[in-house]
């Protein structure tokens, strides 16, 4: 491009993505690449059954709640939540898996510093706004877009998404796990992804319908009705994920352990990285620099 035109960035990003190796199911133009066969093939492998389920007791939940709120206000409607929750133990969702902040993606930094190793790049870490990780181990991450967001910045992030998550999927290998599903946030709005291995590459594609969430106490009724359950499913998965990841960390550590007892390989030795698998590739883009403070302005604003 001659000049920087946000709008026309979409399709040079859909090609980072291509090169890191990621069928990218949401690109018209990527999947105009395969056969139809393959995509429906894609798309099966994708979709997960299990948050369409139905749980009795979610749903009698939501009956309860779509009756109390027709009667009364929304405000009657939590308190009904609260006191359904403090008698069915079951009801509740209690995770300790997300943790929420700004920062670097350790995996992405990793996938970096092996391009730089070739290449002589850079390799800073990739900032986020939220990371999914069990114990001290990265297993997803996303980030949110507030509503309103162009299109192009909420499906530009997405791909980012799913560059990211496929260098955290790279080290995951090693516990014999995958990424768990994933978010695209907008606004009150998530879709919900998955990547996952496909013949001898990546694939992102949709895990299911997508969660929203509702902007006034009309579209409350929607909610329960339509979407409720799918947001408790997402949080059993979570809970089921963590719970296995948790389990394939320590015996990876514990076999870890038994393997460098054994090891009489000299630990003081460097082992030069001379060339890069292309499987392991993943072209990040360069973290944005911090904003340099303004000094005139700070003295504009002292002096009022």
């Amino acid at each position: 491009m001659p000049y920087f035109n946000k709008s026309r960035c979409l399709d040079y990003k859909d090609a980072f993505v291509a090169l890191c190796g990621i069928w990218n199911t949401f690109s018209s133009a990527a999947n105009e690449a395969f056969v139809p066969s393959k995509l429906q093939e894609v798309l099966a492998l994708s979709g997960v059954q299990e948050m369409d389920k139905t749980d009795p007791e979610v749903d009698e939940l939501v009956k309860v709640l779509v009756d109390t709120l027709k009667a009364g206000a929304l405000a009657e409607v939590l308190e009904k939540t609260y006191d359904l929750q403090s008698r069915l133990p079951s009801l509740r969702r209690v995770l300790h898996v997300i943790q929420i902040m700004e920062q670097g993606c350790a995996a992405a930094a990793l996938s970096k510093s092996k391009f730089e190793a070739v290449f002589d790049t850079g390799s800073s870490p990739r900032k986020y706004d939220y990371s999914l990780t069990v114990g001290s181990v990265e297993v997803g991450n996303f980030d949110c877009k507030k509503a309103g967001s162009p299109k192009i910045d909420v499906a530009s992030q997405l791909r980012k998404n799913m560059k990211v998550n496929k260098s955290i999927l790279l080290e995951l290998e090693r516990y014999k796990m995958e990424c768990p599903l994933l978010l695209s946030i907008h606004g009150l709005s998530a879709t919900i992804f998955k990547i996952a291995k496909y013949e001898d590459i990546w694939v992102g594609a949709k895990a299911c319908e997508p969660i929203i969430l509702p902007e006034n106490p009309e579209e409350f009724e929607y909610f329960l009705s339509d979407h409720l359950q799918r947001l408790t499913n997402l949080l059993d998965h979570y809970d089921k994920y963590s719970r296995d990841t948790l389990r394939a960390v320590n015996k990876y550590n514990f076999s870890r352990r038994a393997a460098e007892e054994e090891d009489q390989v000299d630990k003081t030795s460097q082992n030069i990285l001379e060339t890069l698998e292309w499987e392991h590739v993943v072209l990040h883009t360069p973290t944005k620099p911090a904003k340099p403070a303004d000094p005139i302005g700070e003295v504009e604003d002292s002096l009022g």
